[in-house]
């Protein structure tokens, strides 16, 4: 089962430069992990502080693998500073082929 998921992340007002440094370092990773189809960064149509996060995984063990990475970890931690609350919302979804 192809595994999707959407993260909605809201950023602070001016730390954006911040946060994009931060999600390359977690995209360059992240695109290579065992099992990752997608993994992409968008902009928000309207809002400049909101940024989307598109992912698509060949399995729950290959996303559960990614998200208990050490590399995953710490990129978090260095993301969490430049959000704000909600940090983000998730949604995930089987993909349909």
């Amino acid at each position: 089962m192809t595994l999707g998921l959407t993260a909605k992340f809201y950023v602070k007002d001016g730390c954006e430069p911040k946060f994009r440094e931060a999600m390359k370092k977690n995209l360059d990773f992240s695109k290579t992990e065992v099992g990752v189809r997608h993994y992409k960064l968008h902009a928000d149509f309207k809002n400049p502080l909101i940024f989307w996060l598109i992912e698509e995984w060949d399995s729950v063990s290959d996303l559960r693998n990614h998200c208990s990475s050490d590399a995953y970890v710490q990129n978090g931690k260095n993301l969490l500073d430049n959000l704000e609350d909600p940090t983000c919302q998730i949604g995930l979804y089987k993909v349909l082929d």
